[in-house]
């Protein structure tokens, strides 16, 4: 999945190329959606939950 190549260039240090950055966007992108849910529907506005819940569900579709 394209999001794990975004972490492994950052992991790793170099440059991410424009592949990497439109990963990272997606995932961003991703995240502010979920967030926007939690607090549409159960009145959360936290941000970190929102990334837990994303990185869950990745996760669990490569798994």
């Amino acid at each position: 999945m394209a999001v794990a190549v975004a972490v492994v260039g950052a992991v790793i240090g170099s440059e991410p190329g424009p592949a990497e950055e439109l990963a990272k966007l997606e995932y961003l992108s991703l995240v502010s959606k979920v967030c926007t849910e939690l607090d549409n529907h159960l009145g959360i506005n936290d941000k970190d939950l929102g990334d837990y819940f994303t990185r869950l569900l990745i996760f669990t579709l490569e798994a």
